[in-house]
C-alpha cells in the first residue's frame, strides 16, 4: 500500500503546472453535473393534490347497491402513490368539524356502520404527473339498515393513517370526501333554534356579531337554510344575512348542535341609532319542510353623538319655552299698551278698600287684566309686517297710543326694524332649524336601504 500511494504522488509530481490545473477543472465540472442522491428526493411539503367531489348526498333504499368514482387530480410534475382509507365520522364539539373513526382499507369490518358498506379497491394507486385517475368504489345499503341518517368518508392521501390507532386517529395527511346517506323508512325530521344571541347588548357602532346555534332532535341530518333581517327601531332593513345560501357544508347531523357565527357591520349615520331588531328564519326538512324562528335585541349607541344630540334637543325645546312665554308678554303689552295708553304702566290692583269707598271714582282700566285670546296673540306679528311693509319702524321714543292717533311718526331702516324684533328673527331661524333637523332625522332612520357587511365565521380544521 505504502508503494501504491508512492507510485501515485510520483505520478502527480511528474505532471506540468499546464496539465495539473487542467484535471482539477475537469474534476469539479463532474462534480455539479452529476447530482448527489439528496438532490433526487422530492419535496413533499409542496405536493399538489385534489379530490372531487368532496361531497356526497345520497339516498339509497335498504338492500340496493351503488356504485361511482371518485377522481384523484395530481397537478405535480412527477408520479404520486396514493393510498385510500374509509371512515366513520362524527361531529367535533358544535364547531361543524368532523372526528374520523373505524378506519379500515375498504374491506367490510362492521356491516352495522357505514364503513362497513363502502368497498374500496385494494393497494395502491399510482397517479401520472398532470393526469387524474377515477377511483371506483361502491356503497351497500344492508336490507336491516335503519332509517335515517348514516355518515362515511372516503380518505386519500400519500402517507396512509395509523388504523391501530382506532377512534380519533390522525387524518391531517389524508383528503376526505365525505358522504351523506339518508335510508328511507322511518325517517325524523325535528330541529330547532337552541339559542341566538349577539356578542354585545350595546355597542357605539354598527357593528355587531351574531351566534346562532340549532339542535337537530331527529335522526337524520338536516340543512338549516333561511336568513338573518336586522332592523332598526323604525322597522327599516339594515342588513340580511343569508345562512346556508347555496351551501351543502351547513349539515347538522342527528342528536347534536351545530354553531353558526357572522358578523355583520352597517353604514354608519349620525340619527339611525336607538334599539335594533335581528330576527332569525330558518328552514329545514327534506320531505316535511318547517321552520324555526329566534330574536335578539341590541342597541347602538354612540355616546359622543348622542350626548350632543340630547344637548341640541334641550336646548331646542328650552329656547322654543322661552321664546313662546316672551312672545305672549309682548303680546299682552301691546294690549295694555292699546287699552289703557301706555307702554310703561302696568295693570295695577286696586286696594279693596278704596275700591269700595262711597266717593271712589270707578277704575276699571286699572284693575282689568288682558284676556289671552288668539286675536291678542296675532296683534305682535300684524304690528311687525305693517312696520316692515312700510319700510321702517317707529323710533323707539315713540309711543303706541301717539301712533295710533297719528302724532309724530319716526321712520328708521331695515337694520333698526331687524334688531328690535331680533328675537322673533331668531326664533325663527331656530324653528326652521329644528323642523330641517327633524326632517333631516326622519329622512336617515327611513331609507330603505344601507350598505352593509357580512361575514361568516368558519372555524378552523
Amino acid at each position: 500500500m505504502q508503494k501504491i500511494t508512492q507510485h501515485i504522488f510520483a505520478h502527480i509530481a511528474a505532471l506540468s503546472r499546464h496539465q495539473f490545473a487542467l484535471a482539477t477543472a475537469l474534476l469539479l465540472l463532474l462534480s455539479f453535473c452529476i447530482p448527489s442522491a439528496s438532490f433526487a428526493q422530492v419535496d413533499t411539503s409542496k405536493m399538489s393534490i385534489t379530490i372531487a367531489p368532496p361531497l356526497y348526498q345520497l339516498t339509497i333504499a335498504p338492500g340496493t347497491l351503488w356504485k361511482s368514482t371518485l377522481r384523484v387530480v395530481n397537478t405535480n410534475p412527477y408520479p404520486l402513490i396514493v393510498h385510500t382509507t374509509v371512515a366513520d365520522f362524527h361531529p367535533n364539539g358544535e364547531t361543524g368539524n368532523a372526528v374520523f373513526d373505524n378506519l379500515s382499507h375498504g374491506s367490510a369490518v362492521d356491516t352495522r356502520l357505514m364503513s362497513g358498506w363502502i368497498t374500496l379497491p385494494s393497494g395502491d394507486i399510482t397517479v401520472l404527473p398532470d393526469r387524474s385517475y377515477e377511483i371506483p368504489f361502491s356503497i351497500m345499503v344492508p336490507v336491516n339498515a335503519d332509517p335515517g341518517g348514516h355518515y362515511g368518508a372516503i380518505m386519500v392521501g400519500t402517507l396512509p393513517p395509523d388504523i391501530s390507532q382506532g377512534s380519533g386517529a390522525s387524518v391531517g395527511s389524508m383528503l376526505t370526501s365525505l358522504i351523506f346517506l339518508r335510508v328511507p323508512g322511518e325517517v325524523v325530521e325535528e330541529g330547532l333554534i337552541r339559542d341566538f344571541y349577539t356578542a354585545k347588548d350595546i355597542v357605539p357602532t354598527p357593528e355587531q356579531s351574531f351566534a346562532l346555534r340549532f339542535e337537530n332532535k331527529g335522526n337524520v341530518h338536516l340543512v338549516p337554510q333561511g336568513e338573518i333581517v336586522i332592523t332598526n327601531m323604525w322597522g327599516k332593513t339594515r342588513g340580511t344575512i343569508k345562512v346556508n345560501e347555496a351551501s351543502s357544508f351547513g349539515n347538522v347531523l342527528p342528536g347534536s348542535t351545530r354553531k353558526f357565527a357572522f358578523e355583520w357591520k352597517g353604514e354608519e349615520s349620525l340619527f339611525d341609532i336607538g334599539r335594533y331588531k335581528a330576527e332569525a328564519v330558518l328552514s329545514y326538512g327534506e320531505e316535511n319542510k318547517q321552520s324555526a324562528v329566534r330574536t335578539t335585541y341590541f342597541w347602538i349607541i354612540p355616546w359622543g353623538k348622542v350626548g350632543a344630540t340630547l344637548f341640541t334637543i334641550v336646548f331646542l325645546i328650552w329656547f322654543f319655552t322661552w321664546s313662546i312665554r316672551r312672545y305672549i308678554r309682548r303680546a299682552l303689552q301691546l294690549e295694555r299698551e292699546h287699552l289703557f295708553g301706555t307702554a310703561a304702566e302696568e295693570p295695577k290692583v286696586v286696594p279693596h278698600e278704596v275700591a269700595h269707598a262711597p266717593h271712589a271714582k270707578p277704575r276699571h282700566h286699572e284693575a282689568t287684566s288682558p284676556r289671552l285670546t288668539l286675536e291678542l296673540l296675532k296683534r305682535p306679528l300684524i304690528l311687525g309686517a305693517a312696520e316692515l311693509s312700510k319700510g321702517g319702524v317707529r323710533a323707539a321714543h315713540v309711543s303706541h297710543a301717539k301712533a295710533v292717533h297719528g302724532k309724530h311718526r319716526q321712520h328708521t331702516s331695515y337694520i333698526e326694524w331687524a334688531k328690535r324684533y331680533r328675537m322673533f328673527i331668531l326664533f325663527v331661524f331656530v324653528f326652521i332649524f329644528g323642523c330641517a333637523l327633524v326632517g333631516w332625522y326622519f329622512a336617515e332612520v327611513f331609507q330603505e336601504e344601507r350598505t352593509y357587511q357580512v361575514t361568516e365565521i368558519r372555524p378552523k380544521g
